[in-house]
């Protein structure tokens, strides 16, 4: 016996692609993926989330869009996270860096840069305040 008949699944499906998340994930990017998993696998997805994924890449031809940096970010704060969890202090304090200090900042940028990314101290700062909260479940004290 089904849980859900096909018209049940497809509206709780179009439900979920027109709820909108308050906390600010990409739901987009999330759902995008879901589609290229399925397309790997040579399958189609669900006919309503076939009929977004269309809507959104013409949108996204029309306004000529690169995309979003959630993967980027969710990076960025990942290292952050580890580089916390062992002792690292993250940002210089508005004084200024103590010489011979390092920082976590610096080792994200240094990282990024090996793979030609260029970042500032200050995007990542603005990652860390964006992403900090939403993943403080990850946050842990360094193990002994």
């Amino acid at each position: 016996m089904k849980l859900f008949t096909i018209a049940q699944a497809k509206g709780r499906l179009d439900n979920w692609l027109e709820r909108r998340h308050s906390d600010g994930i990409a739901r987009r990017d999330i759902l995008l993926e879901i589609v290229a998993i399925a397309l790997d696998r040579g399958e189609l997805p669900p006919k309503p989330l076939c009929e977004w994924a269309a809507k959104v890449l013409r949108g996204l031809i029309k306004d000529n869009a690169r995309g979003t940096l959630l993967y980027r970010d969710a990076c960025i704060a990942g290292l952050l996270i580890d580089l916390e969890s062992w002792d690292f202090t993250l940002f210089p304090n508005p004084a200024g860096k103590r010489q011979g200090q390092v920082y976590g900042c610096d080792i994200v940028i240094e990282a990024f840069k090996k793979i030609d990314i260029d970042l500032t101290v200050d995007i990542i700062k603005n990652v860390w305040k964006e992403w900090s909260h939403r993943w403080a479940h990850h946050r842990r004290p360094l193990c002994s």
